[in-house]
């Protein structure tokens, strides 16, 4: 049996992970995709490139009404090529199918936290891949990340580019 889910990194420097970003959904963009940020600037930042740059993103974070969170979900949900592009407020509960890319544009604060962001892909069977995009300074989050999942192993291929 394959493995369903793969798991990437690509080293990079910080204000280089834009273009690596636009570089994963050219490549990786088959099915939906869910681009996680950890905070609200950054989620923003993001998705106002891809928009310039004439993909069409929708936003998901805490500080949004409910009432457009789920317009939100509902439009990226009606799109089988959509990216969604959310903070850890998407990590847990939903259940999208056909989600093929979960990019970590910002590591989050804990293994447990990247453990439900990734699980938005891959499932029911589908394949999928979280590719993690990991700046100088993210360096030591991620050792400790791979050392959480020491036991099981820490595999993380290179992504090209």
């Amino acid at each position: 049996m394959k493995d369903l889910w793969q798991q990437s990194m690509k080293r990079c420097r910080e204000e280089d992970k834009d273009a690596y970003l636009y570089y994963i959904l050219s490549v990786h963009g088959q099915g939906r995709t869910i681009v996680f940020c950890t905070s609200i600037a950054a989620l923003r930042h993001t998705s106002s490139l891809l928009r310039i740059l004439g993909i069409n993103v929708w936003t998901l974070h805490a500080q949004m009404q409910q009432r457009a969170r789920l317009k939100a979900i509902d439009r990226f949900r009606g799109n089988e090529h959509g990216i969604l592009v959310a903070t850890d407020v998407a990590a847990r509960g939903l259940d999208i199918p056909g989600v093929r890319t979960v990019v970590h544009y910002q590591l989050p604060h804990s293994a447990e936290v990247y453990v439900h962001r990734s699980g938005r892909t891959a499932r029911a069977s589908a394949d999928g891949c979280s590719i993690a995009l990991i700046s100088p300074n993210d360096r030591s989050k991620f050792a400790n990340l791979c050392k959480s999942f020491s036991k099981g192993g820490c595999k993380f291929e290179d992504v090209g580019g």
